[in-house]
């Protein structure tokens, strides 16, 4: 098994849990790409690499999608076989997963690497 000692600093960009309280409720997909690119243009230049995470829903209608399509992507989606005809490089399959040390649900992903 290989150990993983730097990972990407992520942006999670799913809707908020509570919509009616968001701060972000009323930006349209337009302004909330720009944000994630301000994010990361921000974050490269401290030296750190980027990766956003969402669904198809906070990739696809909450955003510009083809204006984020260069940077790494953690796609959450609990169904099989996994339908995103897009590259990413993490795949959360289950949030309902079961792992020692942990009270609770955990979400359970897969992580795929291009060997070079």
């Amino acid at each position: 098994m290989k150990i993983l000692k730097d990972i990407p600093v992520v942006l999670d960009v799913e809707q908020s849990a509570d919509v009616n309280e968001s701060r972000t409720k009323n930006i349209t997909a337009e302004e909330r790409t720009e944000i994630i690119k301000a994010f990361f243009d921000r974050i490269e230049e401290a030296g750190y690499e980027t990766m956003i995470y969402g669904n198809l829903k906070s990739l696809m209608i909450m955003t510009e999608y083809n204006k984020l399509e260069d940077y790494r992507k953690w796609f959450a989606y609990y169904h099989y076989p996994l339908r995103f005809p897009y590259e990413i490089d993490i795949w959360q399959y289950r949030s309902t997963g079961t792992v020692d040390g942990i009270t609770g649900d955990a979400d359970l992903n897969i992580m795929f690497e291009n060997e070079e």
